[in-house]
């Protein structure tokens, strides 16, 4: 399969799923592309123990930021449905993340490393994001 169809492919899912907002699409599929880059990378490289913390922060992150890139236009376009839902599941997802967290790390002594390394695609797709977004578009100066 060729990058063209997994595009639309993705592009067609994530529209079913309620993501209209093409920007945020090409966010998520960026995303997607940085963690199985990254994954690979990883796994040459630590293989085991770490693959499995790394892909634990991978996953944390992605479904956060998933979950953010739905309610984030609800937000900001007024089509959401009451505060308290919100803030709710914000603090669910908090504790969720906290609590898996806090089991990789104590319970099951995971590679901290690893797990920040997991986390932290998500800066690493923002900061690619903003780079293709700074050389895209043309500027004007003052």
């Amino acid at each position: 399969m060729n990058l063209v169809k997994i595009r639309k492919k993705t592009n067609d899912r994530l529209l079913q799923r309620g993501i209209r907002n093409p920007e945020i699409r090409s966010l998520i599929r960026l995303h997607l592309m940085i963690i199985l880059g990254l994954a690979a990378g990883w796994l040459g490289l630590a293989g085991g123990e770490h693959f499995a913390a790394f892909a634990v922060g991978a996953v944390l992150s992605f479904v956060n930021f998933y979950i953010l890139a739905r309610i984030i236009p609800h937000l900001v376009w007024g089509q959401s449905g009451g505060t308290f839902s919100l803030v709710f599941g914000f603090y669910l997802r908090l504790l969720l993340t906290g609590c898996v967290l806090f089991l990789c790390i104590a319970w099951l002594e995971f590679p901290v490393v690893s797990l920040l390394l997991g986390l932290s695609t998500v800066l690493l797709t923002i900061l690619v994001w903003f780079a293709k977004f700074v050389l895209t578009h043309k500027h004007k100066e003052a």
